[in-house]
């Protein structure tokens, strides 16, 4: 006789309780942080990042359909357009609130930190969601998921809250998702999910490669295909409006080694082209990285093949393909 199960399926909200209270906890405590944390110091400024209000800035020329201007200062993109598309909603309250947004210094108390902090928090949470349903497919006890989230709001704050670049962990959280859609035979899904990440935060194309090999070669052609079309679409769109700036930005992709911490894999010497304004263009050695990244590729093209042909990955190849990309 068969036996059905009459269990209830749990609601979203429960199976996803560590990140929803590793949010609401990171925004309360970051918010504080930023407001009162300074008195600490004998300083009366708020400690906002500075980084996120020149992409804010991108992001409301891009919702005031100012394609051309996405690419000029004061926005400092470098990165694909992706990263101001996820804060159009963002710059879209402020705009409506009536708040003003520009880049540099913000002044002693913004206003407009306390709506864009808790959005751009909520926006890059997404990587906390991913990270828990990865776990959760890995079979990872309640404790442990517990960890996992504390952990991952610790780190997330210094993103986000410290610095202002919600797009890393978007992008993170998509590709982990695209982890869980191709665990799952769903390569088309996986793709899109793929394509999206690069278009917020190109430096994941170091994932792609391992992705790829992953992939059932007879659905390979589809899965690159779909992959490479919403990078190429929003930069083809970005281009479109202002060539100059676009290719500039996002093939030199100024940096500056008096303030960021230089490291020789950015900053390898005859690749680092000097600029005009005192950076370097870190671009050419970062594009040096994917090539590393696809020689991995190469090394474990057939250690997937038989998970490729029985449908679900099992929880210790998904896990294998996770360590992989994080090699990567």
């Amino acid at each position: 006789m068969t036996t059905v199960d009459t269990r209830r399926p749990v609601p979203w909200p429960a199976r996803r309780a560590f990140p929803l209270i590793a949010v609401v906890v990171m925004i309360l405590i970051g918010m504080a942080g930023t407001i009162w944390g300074p008195v600490y110091y004998g300083q009366q400024s708020w400690a906002v990042p500075d980084d996120l209000w020149a992409t804010l800035v991108a992001a409301q020329r891009l919702l005031h359909l100012d394609l051309a201007g996405l690419y000029t200062p004061p926005t400092n993109l470098i990165t694909f357009p992706g990263a101001a598309v996820i804060l159009v909603p963002v710059a879209a309250v402020l705009d409506a609130a009536g708040l003003p947004i520009h880049a540099g210094h913000q002044g002693v108390h913004p206003t407009g930190w306390l709506v864009a902090g808790p959005l751009e928090t909520l926006i890059s949470a997404i990587v906390l969601f991913a990270a828990d349903a990865l776990a959760e497919r890995l079979g990872a006890s309640l404790p442990k998921r517990f960890l996992l989230a504390a952990a991952e709001a610790t780190a997330l704050w210094n993103v986000t809250i410290r610095w202002g670049h919600p797009e890393d962990a978007v992008a993170v959280g998509l590709v982990l998702y695209a982890v869980l859609a191709l665990g799952d035979e769903r390569p088309s899904r996986a793709a899109w999910l793929t394509g999206a990440a690069v278009a917020v935060q190109p430096l994941v194309l170091l994932a792609f490669p391992i992705l790829a090999v992953a992939v059932k070669p007879r659905r390979l052609p589809g899965f690159v295909a779909r992959a490479a079309t919403p990078p190429i679409v929003t930069l083809a769109a970005a281009a479109a409006a202002n060539w100059t700036a676009t290719i500039h930005a996002v093939t030199s992709q100024p940096n500056a080694p008096s303030i960021d911490h230089p490291t020789p894999w950015i900053y390898v010497t005859f690749l680092a082209r000097p600029l005009s304004d005192g950076s370097v263009a870190a671009g050419p050695a970062r594009a040096l990285s994917v090539l590393v990244a696809v020689g991995c590729a190469l090394c474990i093209r057939n250690r997937w093949r038989t998970e490729r042909l029985t449908g679900a990955w099992s929880p210790q190849a998904l896990a294998g393909l996770l360590w992989w990309i994080l090699r990567a």
